[in-house]
């Protein structure tokens, strides 16, 4: 089973885990935690599947390990350019902060 697609998926249809997690009842946390130790209930799969409008074998595709390899980088590209994007933020609203 891999559950970093849920994240892959999130960000090919632009959702947030926050959101996820709100649309499956089950707090941010605790989604976080079943992704990183690759296990989640059965039920639990099955809505994320259905909110995230793919099958719930799509999570259990392990023949392709190029593929999640590929997936695992493209996540933590993600992850990169969102920590980059929070970054800039925060200079931005500095630098707007000392010119008033």
């Amino acid at each position: 089973m891999n559950l970093l697609r849920i994240k892959m998926r999130c960000n090919e249809i632009d959702i947030s885990i926050r959101s996820l997690s709100a649309k499956i009842e089950m707090s941010e946390q605790n989604l976080h935690k079943c992704i990183r130790d690759g296990r989640i209930e059965a039920g639990v799969l099955e809505k994320i599947a259905n909110v995230l409008d793919v099958p719930v074998s799509y999570f259990f595709d392990e023949d392709k390990p190029t593929q999640s390899a590929k997936e695992n980088e493209f996540i933590e590209i993600q992850r990169r350019i969102s920590l980059l994007e929070k970054r800039l933020e925060k200079i931005e609203g500095k630098n707007l902060t000392g010119l008033l």
